[in-house]
C-alpha cells in the first residue's frame, strides 16, 4: 500500500510506487479493510488524519491526496468492540457507511446488469436487442 525503495528489503531491486501514490488525486479502493494488521492500521490511520505516510525503507514522508473507499464483509463494529480493529480508524473510515446485500438477495438486479456487461464486453458487430433485454428481463430463473 505504501511502496517501497530499492534495498529496503532483500528483493527490493528498485523503487516501487504503492497504491497511494498510484491513487494520488483520486480514489484508493480498499476490499476486506478488516484483514489490515495493526501496523498496517495506524499507518493507514495516519494517512488519513495527517495525509502522509512513509513508503518501507524511505527516510522521507510523502504527501498523500487521496480519497478512500473501504469494503468489507466482516463486522467491523464488532471487531472494534473486541478489539480486533482500530476504533479510531473505524470512525474515519465510516463517514459515509453504505450496506450493499449480497446480489442473491437483490434479484431484481440481474438483468440489467446482465445487459450491461453484455453490452460491454460484446465485439463492435455485436450488440444487444430490444428482443435480447426483453428475454433477458423475463428470464425468472435468476
Amino acid at each position: 500500500m505504501f511502496g517501497h525503495e530499492r534495498g529496503a528489503f532483500t528483493d527490493a531491486r528498485g523503487r516501487r510506487e504503492g497504491l497511494i501514490a498510484q491513487a494520488e488525486k483520486g480514489t484508493l479502493y480498499l476490499d476486506e479493510i478488516d484483514s489490515l494488521s495493526r501496523k498496517a492500521q495506524v499507518s493507514l490511520l495516519r494517512v488519513l488524519q495527517e495525509g502522509r505516510y512513509r513508503p518501507v525503507g524511505s527516510s522521507e514522508e510523502r504527501c498523500a491526496d487521496v480519497r478512500v473507499v473501504a469494503a468489507t464483509n466482516a463486522p467491523l463494529d464488532l471487531m472494534v468492540q473486541t478489539g480486533a480493529f482500530r476504533a479510531d480508524l473505524y470512525y474515519r473510515l465510516c463517514v459515509f457507511h453504505v450496506r450493499l446485500p449480497p446480489l442473491r438477495q437483490r434479484m431484481e438486479d440481474v438483468p440489467p446488469l446482465a445487459v450491461h456487461f453484455l453490452e460491454k464486453h460484446a465485439s463492435d458487430e455485436e450488440h444487444v436487442t430490444q428482443r435480447d433485454r426483453e428475454k433477458l428481463e423475463g428470464h425468472g430463473a435468476w
